[in-house]
């Protein structure tokens, strides 16, 4: 063996060394924490229909126009088409969850209609949500909905269905 292998095997092994020295003051200037991970897990979010939103009775004229319900129950009619009596009615519904979570109610924004019995005749419903809670009162609140329906120039007599959809999320 030579003279300068033997010193290459030395510079390596006191490499080595140092390193390994290097790395022992860096771990003993560490210190140590504590984490802590929660989670609670709240009630999903309901929501019942109380009452069937209903435009009411219509007199329909030979021009077409519109029906609307605002967030007090009063009834607005375009176009000469009749409403009988009080027949109109907000839609009402409640929601149950977790008290204090904020809420919104979303409702379909493109509208949807109404189809009569015979398949054929419809009317369009553009719906608007009224006195909806920011939050939940001991896992509670309610709100209204009302909206506009367009009626057709002679709309067939009959009655007209149709469902939508109300999501109520937190947020």
């Amino acid at each position: 063996m030579s003279k300068i292998n033997v010193g290459m095997r030395l510079i390596m092994a006191v490499s080595a060394t140092g390193a390994v020295t290097l790395l022992h003051h860096g771990i003993a200037n560490a210190a140590d924490g504590v984490g802590a991970a929660e989670a609670s897990i709240v009630q999903s979010a309901q929501v019942q229909e109380q009452t069937r939103l209903n435009f009411g009775q219509i007199i329909p004229s030979m021009t077409a126009g519109t029906v609307t319900i605002d967030s007090s129950g009063n009834v607005t009619v375009t176009g000469g088409h009749q409403v009988l009596g009080n027949s109109s009615i907000l839609g009402a519904f409640n929601i149950l969850g977790s008290g204090g979570q904020n809420v919104t109610v979303t409702l379909p924004t493109s509208g949807f209609t109404i189809k009569h019995s015979n398949g054929v005749d419809q009317m369009n419903v553009a719906l608007q949500p009224f006195n909806v809670p920011s939050q939940l009162t001991n896992g509670t609140g309610s709100f209204t909905v009302g909206g506009t329906l367009s009626v057709g120039a002679n709309q067939t007599p009959g009655v007209y269905l149709g469902n939508y959809t109300v999501t109520v999320t937190y947020s």
